[in-house]
């Protein structure tokens, strides 16, 4: 799947901003996965950092948007289709990728 939101710094604000609002507490300010709950509750599997570099060339946008849109079994990460439009997840997707720049684009 293609990302259909530009990549512009209009969505990236916007992005940041769905970030800080629904994946922080978790992920952590920066998306290291270290977020306040992450100091008070057992989290395991541990949030996904996604300042790793090879985490972001691994994953298509196609793959984030499925597991953001449905969640991922086994693991603390619920469906987030319940709270945001398809659109915000896809801009969501872009700001987490400004996370881990890496040379090269992501896996398509």
């Amino acid at each position: 799947m293609e990302n259909p939101v530009p990549d512009n710094a209009e969505t990236l604000e916007k992005g940041k901003t769905l970030f800080t609002i629904s994946c922080v507490a978790c992920h952590g300010p920066e998306g290291r996965g270290d977020g306040p709950l992450t100091k008070t509750t057992k989290i395991d599997p541990a949030p996904r950092n996604f300042t790793n570099a090879d985490f972001q060339r691994l994953r298509s946008d196609g793959e984030l948007f499925w597991v953001l849109k449905h969640g991922s079994h086994g693991t603390e990460m619920m469906r987030m289709d319940f709270f945001f439009t398809d659109d915000e997840l896809w801009t969501l997707i872009r700001y987490i990728r400004t996370l881990g720049r890496t040379p090269g684009p992501p896996l398509k």
